[in-house]
Parts: C-alpha cells; structure tokens; sequence
C-alpha cells in the first residue's frame, strides 16, 4: 500500500467540543477513544468523511496532564482509569494498581512522553502476521512520514542523568545522539514535549468530539455495526455510523465493550450475567504488559529531585520552561543483551529520581535509578468483563531471564568507571545477592510500565479476531486499532506505533471510500 498522499494536520484551531443536543444525526466514522490511535484516525480522517470521536473522560488542561515531570501524580487521579488487577501469586500476591489516561489524548495524557520506533525484530512480527500489506519498507515509509511531522524534543537533561550520560560516553557506552529506534548504546529518548510542555496526542483533533460519554455497547445487526450506545450527562443515546465504527480504547476496554455487546467467549459472558450473540474465544486473551524494575543509586554529587519542588525549581519554569518541571523523569535509555545472544532483550528507562520515592516521599539525597524492562515477556494473562489478571510470570522462562538481566545490570554500573559518580546501590542494596533475595524484593516493588496488549490481536490466521487490515472478523463496519490487536507486545514504547497503525488503517479507509 502506498502512504497516503495528505500530511498529518495539527490544525490551528481546537477540537469541536460537542453536548448531546449538537450532535449530527449520524456521522461517517464513529472512533470510540481518544488516545495516540484514536487522536491520530481522527486527525487522518477528517478530510474524507464526518467524525465524532466518544472520549469517556473529559478536556483537561491542569499541571498534571501539561507539565512533564508532575505525570505520576495523575495515577490514581480523575484523569485515570485506575484499573485494579487481580492479585499476582508472582509478585507477593499484589494487586497492582494500572494507570491509563481517562481524559482527551488517552494515556499520551499521562504518559512518559516517550517517541520511538520499534526495531527490525519488532517489525519482522508485524509482517509475518499480516503478510505483504506489513512490509517493512511500508511501515518504516509510515515512520519516516510521522517522523517529519511529529518530531518530539530532546529537552535538557537533568543535571543528574546530564551526568551519568557524560560517563558513560567517556568509557564507550554512551551517545548524544537521540534514540530514535532501539540501541544498545546509553542515549537520551526523544520526548513528545515542546516548550516545557507535554504535546499529548489529543492536539491532532478538529473533528467532533463528546466528552464524558461511555460507551456501553455496539449496535449490530444481521452481523453489521450500525451505531454505539454511550451514557453522557445521565442520558443514554445511540450513535449512528454510515461507514465505519473503529474501537481505539485500548487493550482493556476494547474486550470490555466487545463483552458488553454479546461478543467474546461465551462462557466468561455467561459467567458474567451477559448474552453471548457473536461466540469468539479470542477475546480477552493474550494480554500482556511490561513490568519495570529499578535498581537505585545514590550520587556522590548532585541535586536531589524530589516532591515538592524547591523554589528556585519553580522559577526556573516559570522563566525558562525548564529545569526538573520540564523532565518526563525517564530521561535516558539503553537496549541491553544480557544473554548475549538476544539483542535489545531488555530495556533500562534512566530517571534522575528514586524511583519509588518520587513524588510521594520527599528525598533528600541525589539518585539515579535504572528501571529494567524485559521487553518480551512471554507470560500473558486475561482480560474479563470484571477483572485484569495480566499473569505476570506465569510462563517459567520470564523470572530466569528478568533475575539475569538484574545481575547483569547492577554488574555492568558497579564496574570501576563509575565509582566517581554512583556512591553506594540503595536498592535492592549490597545485603541482597542471593538469587531468593533478589526474588524477594523484586516481587515487592517491580510495578507496570502500562503498556497493556493484545488482547483482541490481528492476524492472517482465520481463528484471529482481527484481520491484518483492521477489520472485526465477522461484523461487518467495525475495526479495532489500538493496543490491543497487537499480536506480539512491542519490545519498546508503543506509543508512536499506535499512531503508524492509525496512519496505515486511515489509508486503507479512504481508498474504500
């Protein structure tokens, strides 16, 4: 498929806030969802056809969803979905608490604001799942498209992380140069902020938008998409949609909605009170998410970052659109091979903070923390109508690989280039070397890097819920694009893959049209 012919327009004026007494009576593409593949699809398809996006949260244009480095105190806020999973016999049998963003823009709303593209590997699974329409010429032409337009920034540096990259391109490990793609070499990510501010995917809509609208089901007949059922302003309305419904919600509730309109397994629909019309024993299925890990030092120099800000921290915001108010906090990354024969096998996301400290204990002491990140787990879990067990761990491979990437990473930063800068490893700390300590502490205080998918994923297999184009098999006019159809999660952040998904989908729409 060619890449379609018009640019990506980050138009000028706001998108069109609509109440339920302005509404069309029926719009061209109804797209439930607001985030990166949602705001994106909007943006795209504005120029052939109406669009009314239903967002579930509302506009929100506070500190937390604008000023980068206040993002983690949007967890758990009226602008997250605070999703609870079930307790991980894993993970010291915690229920851990899943932020994704309840507001227009999604989670890039709360997000880390990082921009990268996955690697060959990544793209290699993309193209055996759907054959000649995923090639990787096609995709990186995708890219290299977004890439022009949808550029992101590499702020300053963190004194701190400024510091560590220092060293590491003095002993051979490190580049200023962004990290545009995974690479083994320490680097600063690239962040989707402009002047101090976060850019969330929500700035690429004109089109309509209804906020605080919740859809409840899709409308079928005779195996047609016809409309969403959505509750705003304690009214209940039915959407029309003349073309195409497309669900970009997310790997949560995509399956959620698809559940509430009688279509998924028809046993945990019948378990859960609701009428199975469409039996698909897919749905829910394969969910899988990254977890992160930190390993904490303490700096011999340097400047505590903690909550709240000290003053000369605010004024230099309110200045400059700078200092620690402008970090996204993961500052710095790298691709580590701790096996040796899996290239880019795990990730490390550098903050200038204790990462479990910030923001909620005031620190004292300058930290760096190195967040570890297995990029493909091979444990999947579920997504059901009233629960997320994400089965962290649960294939036997994952703990093995995780531990030998935790000694490998804490081998690799205790090495004697590094004495000047790290005074001593807080955490897990010198007592903990046995393998049963590590374990011990890791299912303690490992967390989500929410980056939820695959639970409605895309392929060429027939048995797929969704074909490589994006279509619901079996009901006509209904597409899925968002984290959820991904087939395999992505071995990095998967934001800017969200929105090639939606450029790619947004061609083949109008070549229909």
């Amino acid at each position: 498929m060619a890449v379609p012919a018009w640019t990506i327009d980050f138009p000028a004026s706001r998108m069109h806030l609509v109440n339920p007494s302005s509404l069309k009576p029926n719009y061209d593409y109804l797209i439930v969802g607001s985030g990166p593949s949602g705001s994106m699809l909007a943006n795209q398809l504005q120029s052939i056809g109406s669009v009314l996006v239903i967002e579930a949260g509302s506009e929100h244009a506070g500190p937390l969803s604008k000023i980068p480095a206040f993002y983690p105190r949007s967890f758990g806020s009226r602008i997250d979905w605070n999703y609870q999973i079930q307790p991980q016999s894993q993970l010291a049998s915690r229920k851990l608490a899943w932020p994704a963003g309840r507001t227009i823009g999604g989670s890039s709303a709360i997000n880390a604001m990082i921009r990268i593209e996955p690697s060959d590997s990544c793209l290699e699974e993309l193209h055996a799942m759907g054959g000649g329409l995923w090639t990787k010429n096609s995709i990186r032409a995708i890219f290299s498209k977004l890439r022009d337009v949808w550029q992101g920034s590499l702020p300053e540096l963190h004194s701190n992380t400024a510091r560590l990259l220092d060293q590491a391109i003095t002993l051979g490990y490190g580049s200023h140069d962004a990290m545009v793609s995974p690479s083994s070499m320490l680097a600063p990510y690239v962040r989707m902020q402009s002047a101090g501010r976060r850019i969330s995917s929500g700035r690429l809509m004109r089109c309509d938008i209804l906020t605080r609208a919740f859809a409840r089901k899709i409308t079928i007949q005779s195996d047609r998409a016809l409309g969403v059922v959505v509750d705003v302003d304690k009214e209940r309305l039915e959407l029309k949609a003349s073309k195409q419904i497309i669900l970009c919600c997310g790997a949560v509730q995509t399956p959620r909605l698809l559940f509430q309109s009688g279509i998924g397994p028809k046993d945990t629909l019948a378990h859960a009170g609701l009428v199975c019309t469409h039996h698909h024993d897919r749905i829910g299925t394969g969910l899988r998410d990254h977890l992160v890990y930190p390993i904490i030092f303490k700096l011999r120099s340097g400047s505590a970052f903690s909550w709240p800000l000290d003053r000369s921290d605010r004024l230099k915001y309110i200045q400059n659109q700078d200092g620690p108010k402008s970090s996204n906090l993961a500052e710095l990354g790298a691709f580590i091979d701790p096996t040796g024969n899996t290239p880019q096998s795990f990730q490390w996301h550098i903050t200038p903070t204790h990462y479990l400290a910030y923001p909620n204990i005031p620190i004292q002491q300058p930290c760096i923390s190195i967040g570890i990140t297995q990029c493909k787990p091979r444990s999947h879990g579920s997504v059901m109508p009233d629960a997320i067990d994400p089965g962290y761990l649960t294939d036997t491979k994952d703990w093995p690989a995780f531990l030998q990437a935790i000694r490998w990473s804490r081998d690799f930063f205790h090495q004697q280039g590094w004495s000047d800068l790290l005074e001593h490893e807080m955490l897990p700390g010198f007592k903990r070397q046995s393998d049963e300590a590590i374990r011990s502490h890791f299912e303690r205080f490992v967390t989500t890097l929410y980056h939820y998918s695959g639970s409605c994923a895309m392929g060429a297999d027939p048995a797929a819920p969704v074909d490589p184009q994006f279509k619901f098999r079996h009901i006509d006019r209904l597409r899925i694009c968002d984290a959820s159809v991904l087939p395999n999660i992505l071995g990095c952040n998967p934001q800017t893959t969200l929105m090639m998904m939606a450029i790619r989908l947004a061609g083949w729409l109008a070549e229909e049209s």
